[in-house]
């Protein structure tokens, strides 16, 4: 008898995300001409925020208030490709993580910290798959929050926004007490994917920007949400975007697509959202960072490409890097294209409708971004000797 496989409940997360955030971007132009007949009435919560009271907070002072921190670590958090060390090569620095969405229900417009399938998908999506590529570069610092649910970034009657600063707010609190407590003045990373990267995106206008801290950071991976180079970056008081691979104290983002896929959806999701600035980001100039070369724009072959590593079903150790998978193109209008996408599963397994392959944002550049954010925390060092 053929025995079934067993799917993860990560796996299981992310087949429903990709199904609702499938129908997120086809519907998201209807969605903005026609509200009254939107997709909100199926994703986005029912319940008035005013009646939603927020779940009970984190507590950043005790280790339940983080998915990672370097005296609790995670069940996945040590995992490396198979056949890399597993060596720290930057002990001397610090990853802030900000996770992606990984709450889906509109039971609530913000999520409780102890819904057991978002915790699933964060320790066997996130932790395993976008936090690990940064293992080399410092110890990680990942904060519980009360993350926004999917719905609040398809809502058009200000509540999502509402939802989302609410999130904001934890993320804010989680960095304050990071700073105050455990960073003790050494470099750090943040970085952020998706839902993570808006918080991000935030958190380097309200706490980095114009200070001292931003001396000590090292850079900022902001990937999965489009940020506009003027109204975003040109925000920000002396953090420009990485133009490359060794420079410090910037910006790096990029949304990875497939040539001809459908970038409907985070189009318009640009265009209709306003800036850091206060002013609309529609006609402006989107961030590409290519992750092959680390510049802003062009286009590199898949033989810079130092290893993609496959997305695990279950919480085993991670396979070994793939070289040359793909090589990667800043489109003009700030999408990077994959030169050679990959066409079998399991890279097509979860993509986000035609070409879009969100979901696989760090997989598909995982020894890329290994290796760079652990040369650029170590450029920092070396900027910043006594």
């Amino acid at each position: 008898m053929t025995q079934k496989a067993k799917i993860s409940p990560a796996s299981k997360f992310l087949l429903v995300i990709v199904v609702i955030i499938v129908l997120f971007l086809i519907g998201f132009i209807y969605v903005a001409m026609n509200p009254e007949k939107a997709l909100k009435t199926v994703f986005v919560p029912s319940v008035d925020i005013a009646d939603d009271p927020m779940p009970a907070a984190p507590n950043y002072t005790d280790n339940s208030g983080w998915v990672v921190r370097p005296d609790a670590p995670s069940k996945t958090s040590h995992y490396r490709p198979a056949g890399t060390t597993s060596i720290t090569q930057v002990p001397e620095a610090d990853i802030f993580f900000i996770h992606p969405t990984t709450y889906l229900k509109r039971t609530h417009w913000n999520a409780p910290l102890d819904d057991e399938r978002t915790n699933d998908a964060i320790e066997g999506f996130v932790v395993m798959h976008q936090l690990t590529p940064f293992s080399p570069a410092g110890q990680f610092y990942m904060p519980r929050y009360r993350q926004a649910t999917l719905g609040a970034f398809m809502d058009d009657s200000g509540q999502g926004i509402t939802a989302r600063d609410r999130a904001y707010g934890d993320v804010l609190v989680a960095f304050d007490h990071y700073i105050t407590h455990d960073n003790d003045g050494r470099p750090f990373i943040i970085v952020g994917h998706s839902q993570g990267s808006t918080h991000g995106l935030k958190l380097l206008r309200d706490r980095i920007s114009g200070t001292s801290l931003a001396d000590r950071m090292v850079a900022a991976y902001l990937v999965g949400w489009p940020i506009s180079m003027e109204e975003d970056i040109g925000a920000l008081d002396n953090i420009p975007a990485c133009a490359q691979a060794l420079q410090t104290g910037c910006v790096i983002s990029w949304l990875s697509f497939a040539g001809g896929g459908d970038i409907s959806g985070f189009q318009q999701a640009f265009d209709l959202e306003v800036g850091l600035s206060g002013q609309s980001r529609k006609n402006s100039t989107m961030l590409c960072t290519n992750p092959l070369n680390w510049s802003v724009g062009g286009e590199t072959d898949a033989k810079a490409n130092l290893g993609a590593v496959q997305m695990r079903q279950e919480q085993v150790p991670l396979g070994g890097p793939i070289a040359a998978l793909t090589g990667a193109k800043c489109g003009t209008d700030g999408f990077l294209y994959l030169t050679t996408p990959p066409q079998s599963a399991p890279w097509t397994d979860y993509l986000l409708g035609t070409g879009n392959y969100h979901v696989y944002d760090f997989n598909l550049f995982y020894m890329n971004i290994r290796n760079n954010a652990a040369m650029r925390a170590g450029a920092w060092l070396k900027a910043n000797e006594d």
